[in-house]
């Protein structure tokens, strides 16, 4: 795909490995406490691809910051860790 052909090099594919390593222990971590918190497996099960997505949504990719509305920019985009993970991986690539 040519990682690392950026001003970072193979740096910048060492800083991505981490980012996507932290961000998988985020998602691991958010599943298990849905499932803690659930009353039921059912409605864990429910709930987690619900969350999943609404994070995935407001990442900056599907829904561009201009176009949210001011009340998910300021606290869903700012707090939204796929959001960092987009933003880091695209500025080691694109320097």
């Amino acid at each position: 795909m040519g990682y690392g052909q950026g001003d970072a090099g193979i740096n910048g594919t060492g800083i991505q490995l981490l980012l996507v390593t932290f961000t998988l222990l985020f998602g691991i971590s958010l599943g298990q406490l849905i499932g803690a918190l659930s009353p039921s497996i059912q409605v864990a099960v429910l709930f987690n691809p619900f969350l999943t997505l609404v994070l995935s949504i407001f990442a900056g990719v599907n829904i561009p910051y201009n176009s949210m509305i001011t009340f998910w920019r300021k606290w869903i985009y700012e707090l939204d860790p796929y959001t960092r993970l987009m933003a880091a991986s695209l500025g080691v690539e694109l320097q």
